[in-house]
């Protein structure tokens, strides 16, 4: 099983790769959408920062491990 983890800066074009990889017939995440993220409490009184909702990607991760195809993962 492999997880690829898809990153850039906003705009570089991550959903639309990860469009293109779905349409091929892989499995995609865009964790842009859904329930992946959540607002963590920011350090010495900053504004909370969107981070992955770990258990829920953890859980993600385990159950495709079964698979044994490519998972391809884009954040924020």
């Amino acid at each position: 099983m492999t997880v690829i983890l898809v990153t850039g800066m906003s705009g570089t074009g991550k959903s639309a790769a990860l469009l293109a990889l779905e349409e091929r017939g892989y499995r995609v995440v865009d964790t842009d959408y859904g329930d992946w993220t959540e607002n963590v409490p920011g350090t010495d009184g900053r504004a909370p920062e969107p981070q992955w909702h770990e258990a829920r990607i953890d859980l993600l991760i385990a159950d495709h491990e079964r698979s044994g195809e490519p998972l391809f993962i884009a954040e924020r």
